[in-house]
Formats: structure tokens, C-alpha cells, sequence
């Protein structure tokens, strides 16, 4: 079996969200990570990370949701780029745990 970690993107959020004594104007720029777990019986896809979509209008796709985070990514940040670099594709068979739809 092989794990890989794949970008999913990152999010801007307020510092004071994670360590309560920052200034409530400083950031933190967060990683959205991505786990593949290669099997011979099959992969497993835990999250899939922040949608393209996200980085042009994230209110359409996270609604009041945006107002606590912005995301951050270039034009190959996401999972999609991410599987085709490892030969896969959004249309693999793939079983696709997500702790949250971001």
C-alpha cells in the first residue's frame, strides 16, 4: 500500500481562530491536505480538498462560510491536478471519504 499527501489548496483564516492571544487582524495561511491510499484492492480518497471553484467565488460554493476564510491556490492548487500527476482522474474508481465539503 502507498499513502500520498496531496494538495488540496490552501485557506487564509484569522490567527486568533486557532491561538487566541494573536491580534484578531493577523492571518495563517493553512494547508488543505489530501490522502490517497494506493491499494491493490483499490484507492481510497480521504477529503478532496477546497473546489477550483473556490478561488473565483467562494461565497457561490461555501455561502456565510467565506466570510471566515479566503482561499489561496494557483491554477494547479487542487486535487484534480494532483491525481493526474499520479496517473488518475476525477473518474476513477475511487472511494472518496470527506470530513467536511469545502
Amino acid at each position: 500500500m502507498k499513502m500520498h499527501v496531496l494538495n488540496g489548496g490552501r485557506l487564509r483564516m484569522r490567527k486568533s481562530v486557532y491561538l487566541p492571544e494573536a491580534e484578531r487582524s493577523e492571518t495563517i495561511d493553512l494547508p488543505v491536505a489530501c490522502m490517497l491510499f494506493r491499494h491493490g484492492q483499490g484507492n481510497v480518497l480521504f477529503d478532496t480538498g477546497c473546489h477550483p471553484q473556490v478561488v473565483d467565488d467562494a461565497a457561490a460554493r461555501w455561502g456565510a462560510m467565506a466570510k471566515a476564510m479566503t482561499p489561496i491556490a494557483g491554477p494547479d492548487d487542487d486535487l484534480i491536478s494532483e491525481l493526474k500527476t499520479l496517473g488518475l482522474g476525477p473518474d476513477e474508481e475511487l472511494v472518496v471519504l470527506r470530513p467536511v465539503a469545502l
